[in-house]
């Protein structure tokens, strides 16, 4: 059955730089949600590059004062999704739970739920403890069926299951093991 797409504006928000390895030194900062010098210093070790992370905050307050306005300014927008992979769907785990009113609709693929240790389980925890009864989202997570390292497959059905357990006013979730699919593909 076809499913009907409405008008949309896709924004990609892109890094000065023509390789992966090299927008490394760009997007962990701004996916990455909490400090973690473990990470770092692996990053140090490993691939010698120094790298800050958690700078997710900023990201998302560039969003709200730079680019947002800016689209909305030169296009009719209603409504804003989220598209992200790894370290973008962890960040846009990380919106959903801390500006909820930012965007309503989440495409979240193999996010890294392991960050800092499962710092975004942690969050959501705190996010209902806080007495926050509603979640006003769409979201579609997915992980592929190969990805068996750091418990990406476990980690996202527990955030699922707690997602759908709080019974969030609003929360509309679809979770996916994408059979035959690895990180990449």
């Amino acid at each position: 059955m076809p499913i009907e797409v409405k008008e949309l504006i896709i924004v990609g928000i892109g890094y000065h730089t023509s390789s992966i390895l090299g927008s490394t030194v760009f997007r962990t900062p701004d996916y990455t949600p909490t400090r973690d010098t473990a990470f770092e210093n692996m990053l140090a070790r490993d691939i010698k590059m120094n790298v800050k992370t958690g700078g997710a905050g900023q990201f998302i307050r560039a969003l709200q004062n730079e680019i947002f306005p800016f689209i909305e300014h030169k296009y009719r927008t209603a409504g804003r999704g989220l598209a992200g992979h790894s370290f973008g769907g962890l960040f846009g785990t990380f919106v959903m739970l801390s500006e909820p009113l930012l965007f309503d609709k989440y495409l979240l693929s193999t996010v890294s739920f392991f960050w800092d240790n499962k710092a975004l389980l942690q969050q959501e925890q705190a996010y209902f403890q806080k007495g926050v009864r509603s979640l006003p989202a769409q979201v579609f997570i997915t992980v592929g069926a190969e990805e068996q390292f750091m418990g990406m497959i476990p980690l996202m059905q527990q955030f699922t299951a707690s997602l759908k357990g709080r019974k969030y006013t609003g929360l509309s979730i679809e979770e996916r093991v994408l059979p035959n699919e690895s990180h990449a593909s």
